[in-house]
């Protein structure tokens, strides 16, 4: 699979990245986003519904919520023990107890300079997790996985507090997920040819965060009635706007596969991810 604005138009198939049914105006990579997320639409809407019943039922909520109505318009006992929740706690301090580190190793470890490399790299890693807390983000991404059957995070390159940056690993709620449902064989979608982050921001603060487009995200903004229905898509760099009232944002990565004469040659590949 190459650049996604450059697939073949031939294809018949699902896979094609044209929307030739919607007319949807943008550019190709917006509008390959769109067609990618309407395609999984159905699975993932399914499983977000099944997150939800997962979290209440974590919450101790084990009725129904007609059954619950039903028994306090009656008056009658609706006690529940809620044990699953146990469990998910027991896991969840295990994890947090056994924290794991990660550590940059040298493969070739006579070579004094690989492994000073790899204790500078050990170090930063260290230095950006405790600044961001990105160990108890990873615990909470635990206990969705505990819950939901997926967890989630996130690294991102934070400005606001720091002028020069810092890195952050954050948890992103599985509700804003969107990953390719076509053909998945390996655990922790190893093999998803693209996953996405759908976030709903007001415009003023997506106008805050890319003032170059400014023009178009205000000029476009509150042209749709639903995410599913867009009425225009527009790529800025790693990120998808979508026009709605208040601004969705999508930012989409994928795999591109580069294949050469000389890698079939000698049988390797290049795998990038944008």
């Amino acid at each position: 699979m190459g650049d996604p604005g450059q697939e073949d138009k031939s294809q018949g198939d699902n896979r094609s990245g044209q929307l030739d049914e919607s007319g949807l105006p943008g550019d190709s990579k917006a509008i390959w986003a769109l067609k990618r997320m309407d395609d999984a639409k159905e699975k993932v809407f399914k499983w977000r519904s099944a997150a939800r019943e997962a979290d209440r039922f974590h919450a101790g909520k084990h009725y129904p919520r007609e059954d619950m109505e039903k028994l306090q318009a009656e008056q009658r006992p609706n006690s529940m023990f809620n044990v699953a929740q146990k469990f998910i706690r027991y896991a969840s301090g295990i994890e947090r107890l056994s924290r794991q580190d990660l550590n940059y190793i040298a493969r070739d470890l006579n070579n004094a300079e690989q492994r000073m490399a790899g204790s500078l790299v050990t170090k930063a890693y260290e230095w950006s997790m405790q600044n961001c807390d990105g160990d108890d983000e990873l615990s909470r991404a635990f206990v969705d996985l505990l819950v939901r059957g997926m967890g989630w995070t996130d690294v991102q390159f934070d400005r606001t507090l720091d002028p020069a940056g810092m890195i952050k690993r954050i948890r992103v709620d599985g509700h804003e997920m969107w990953w390719d449902i076509d053909d998945q064989q390996k655990n922790n979608l190893m093999d998803a040819r693209w996953v996405a982050r759908e976030r709903q921001i007001p415009v003023a603060v997506a106008v805050k965060r890319w003032p170059e487009h400014a023009e178009v995200i205000k000029a476009q903004a509150g042209q749709a009635d639903t995410f599913g229905k867009p009425q225009f898509s527009y790529s800025l760099p790693n990120i998808l706007v979508t026009g709605t009232a208040s601004s969705f944002v999508l930012k989409c990565g994928w795999k591109t596969w580069n294949v050469s004469r000389d890698d079939l040659a000698t049988g390797t590949l290049d795998l990038s991810v944008q």
